[in-house]
């Protein structure tokens, strides 16, 4: 999904409006292995 959808979709505007907290949630999944491994097993059961 482009960032310009993504920002339709949560009605904020512009796509750069998403483009940086994707970028802390990226950061934050290196450096805390909990918070990766939640986002892990989310992504498991959306996407199997």
């Amino acid at each position: 999904m482009k960032l310009t959808d993504m920002a339709k979709l949560f009605n904020v505007g512009r796509g750069s409006t998403v483009s940086r907290p994707i970028a802390r949630l990226n950061e934050l999944l290196l450096s805390d292995r909990k918070l990766e491994k939640l986002f892990a097993g989310i992504d498991q059961d959306v996407i199997p």
